[in-house]
């Protein structure tokens, strides 16, 4: 009896070797089939962003659809870009705002700032404003230089947050090495804070994307005389856009009008009537 319990316990002794390279197997054949399909996945990406640069785009189309109905962010990103500029497609603002948000929640920091975009451009209700500081704000915490550019603009001219000239300091300052426009709004902006904010503003840095950090400080020279100036030179830019937004729906309608036609210039007026009707307000209440 002891004979046949030692020649069981040889078996099960010997099974878990086997058992374990099985399974080490089976791990292995995973991972290559999942690596298989990554560099799939990736070639396919490339491939369609090889045809997307040649303006290819119903080869990028192929190539990038499957993607991101799987899930591709990149690509989820890049049919955002096409719906938005009718590429390959028919211009729709709604599917543009489809993809970058989706693709926005995985993490993509361009579609996070190109939705944050539509919703500026767009903003009509608190709802728009808020969307497009959460989403302009995401992309600008990780460094994308136009979204630290365009919250510096919203924080400086008050467009759907309070007039902080302390956080549009520290948005402009770390944009201003590579962005041209960013450095001539950091030094316009320094010339008309205190002292007081300045310092403020460089003790502070990126503590700045907090909202519970406080930036007033007393004495703050962005008092109701700088909100009007703000508010005046505002009013001058959304009136020469207004003009400006007028002639290319002049230009581009012609004597051909089909309602669907011209849709951009259509909604570039509507923001410039929105920043003068907001503008008139603030003037209104400050002036």
């Amino acid at each position: 009896m002891k004979t046949k319990r030692g020649i069981s316990d040889m078996g099960a002794l010997q099974s878990k070797p086997a058992r374990w390279c099985i399974g080490r197997s089976v791990l292995t054949l995973s991972l290559i089939i999942l690596l298989a399909l990554v560099n799939t996945a990736q070639a396919g990406f490339e491939e369609g962003e090889k045809a997307y640069r040649n303006g290819n785009f119903a080869a990028a189309l192929k190539e990038w659809i499957p993607l991101a109905k799987k899930g591709n962010d990149k690509a989820e990103y890049y049919l955002g870009r096409m719906y938005q500029n009718g590429q390959g497609v028919e211009m729709d603002s709604t599917k543009a705002a489809k993809w970058y948000n989706s693709a926005a929640t995985k993490g993509n920091v361009h579609a996070q700032y190109e939705l944050g975009m539509i919703f500026h451009r767009m903003a009509m209700t608190e709802f728009d404003y808020q969307n497009a500081l959460k989403f302009i704000t995401k992309a600008a915490i990780r460094g994308h230089l136009k979204a630290l550019y365009t919250l510096g603009k919203m924080y400086r001219d008050g467009y759907g947050v309070e007039v902080d000239p302390v956080r549009a300091y520290v948005m402009f300052g770390f944009a201003r090495k590579r962005l041209k426009e960013a450095r001539a709004a950091f030094k316009q902006l320094e010339e008309r804070m205190s002292n007081q904010e300045v310092a403020l503003a460089k003790k502070l840095g990126k503590r700045v994307f907090d909202p519970s950090v406080k930036t007033s400080v007393e004495g703050s020279s962005i008092g109701p005389k700088g909100i009007c100036s703000l508010a005046k030179n505002n009013l001058v830019n959304a009136s020469i856009s207004l003009s400006i937004a007028a002639q290319d729906l002049e230009d581009c309608l012609g004597e051909q009008w089909a309602g669907e036609l011209c849709q951009r210039e259509q909604e570039m007026i509507e923001k410039a009537y929105e920043n003068i009707r907001i503008t008139s307000k603030v003037m209104n209440s400050s002036c």
